[in-house]
Parts: structure tokens; C-alpha cells; sequence
């Protein structure tokens, strides 16, 4: 066999392979969605699907200014927000309960629904309850809270009151806004208030029995700043 002849028979091959192909078809499903159809209209939905997708990706990327990189809030990397002109706001909220010693703590939540929040802040406070008797000194209490922003990030904070006073710890969040819409924070933020140690009432002679002390109870002060349009 010569050369065009082989160069035909394999055109021959290949334009016989094309037109099987054309011929033949496949199964399309999607959740519940099923249906056969050529192997051409699934080329053709194939590349449908690939531009919405697209114009899906382009339509979210763009609601993010290009700039530094990433910040805290849940918009990704961007250029922080300026509020040049616009009214600083404030809000608050908070909860109250009693903290049980090495006991896990309930889940809470606070639903901040403001727009454009710069900052959040959380304050944790109680006030250990004195000796139960001369014979006996109430010993520290230590308390903490651990937050988790509506973009994931958690802290944690613990510390021990003064001796017979009022205890408190504070975790922060700086929220940077990178959204045009500003809900850089927006959302739910979960919270739980925890205790490590109830300090006991230990005595101050030899022979004398402590008293349990099992928690404390506690006030959750939640505060957060944001920013209005002119005029709003």
C-alpha cells in the first residue's frame, strides 16, 4: 500500500468513526433530572454549563475590591472599606447565666444585623461571692468565653478575678470590610461561657474542711461599632 493510499484509508477510518459518534448518544442526569441525548447537544450543553458557572464566578468576584490581601471578615482578600464622611454607630446585646466548674458550657448566639461593622466586643464579667466564714478564704474563680465569627474565626479568653472582687475578660474582633455591601460580619456570632476553676473555700487552719464552690453566675456584655451612609 503507498502512502496516499494509507493517508486515505485512514481518513476513510476516521470519517466513519465521526459519523458513529455523531449517531450515538449519552445519559445527562442531574439530581432527579435524567434524559438521553446525542452526544452533540451534550457538547452543547456541556459548554451552556460552563458559562453560567463563569458568569457566576465573574459576578461574585466583582462584588470584591481588588487590593491588599486578605483581612479579617469573610470576603476574602480586598481593599479595606473607607467610611470618610459617613456616622460611626454603635450596638449592643448581651446574656447572663451561671457558669458550672469543667462543665463544656451552652452554646449561645447573637444575631448582629447591622451593616458595615467595624469591630465587635465581647465582655465577660462576675463577681465571686465572699468568704463563707472567718475560717475560710474564698479562693479565685476563673471564667472565659469563646466567640466564632460569622466568617469562622474563634478566640478564646480566660482569666481569674482578683481575690474576694469582680472578674472580667474581653475578646475582640476587628471586622474589615472588603464587600461593597458591607456584611463583612453581618450574621450570626456564637458564643459560650465556660468556667475552669470555681475556687473553692479552702480553710485557714489546719483541720478545718473546705466548702465546694461549683460556678459562678455571670453577665455577657456584647458590643459592636459600625458605620451609616449620610443622610441614613
Amino acid at each position: 500500500m503507498g502512502l496516499v493510499d494509507f493517508i486515505k484509508s485512514v481518513a476513510r477510518d476516521l470519517s466513519a468513526e465521526l459519523r458513529k459518534w455523531l449517531k450515538g448518544s449519552t445519559t445527562l442526569e442531574f439530581g432527579g433530572w435524567k434524559r438521553c441525548v446525542t452526544h452533540v447537544q451534550g457538547v452543547v450543553v456541556f459548554m451552556v454549563f460552563i458559562v453560567i458557572m463563569g458568569a457566576m464566578f465573574w459576578n461574585q468576584a466583582s462584588a470584591i475590591k481588588v487590593g491588599s490581601a486578605a483581612g479579617q471578615g469573610d470576603g476574602g482578600g480586598g481593599k479595606p472599606v473607607s467610611y470618610d464622611g459617613w456616622t460611626a454607630q454603635s450596638g449592643s446585646g448581651g446574656a447572663s447565666g451561671t457558669a458550672t466548674e469543667a462543665q463544656p458550657g451552652t452554646p449561645d448566639s447573637l444575631a448582629i444585623e447591622d451593616k458595615n461593622l467595624v469591630s465587635v466586643q465581647f465582655v465577660l464579667k462576675w463577681t465571686d461571692e465572699p468568704d463563707n466564714d472567718r475560717l475560710h478564704q474564698n479562693q479565685p474563680d476563673e471564667l472565659g468565653v469563646s466567640v466564632v465569627s460569622p466568617w469562622g474565626a474563634n478566640q478564646t479568653a480566660s482569666a481569674k478575678n482578683p481575690q474576694g472582687a469582680e472578674g472580667s475578660v474581653t475578646v475582640s474582633f476587628d471586622v474589615v470590610q472588603t464587600k461593597y455591601d458591607g456584611t463583612n460580619g453581618t450574621g450570626e456570632w456564637e458564643f459560650t461561657v465556660f468556667c475552669k476553676d470555681a475556687g473553692d473555700h479552702m480553710p485557714k487552719r489546719i483541720g478545718v474542711l473546705k466548702w465546694i464552690d461549683s460556678g459562678n453566675a455571670y453577665t455577657l456584655e456584647i458590643t459592636w461599632k459600625f458605620f451609616t451612609r449620610p443622610g441614613k
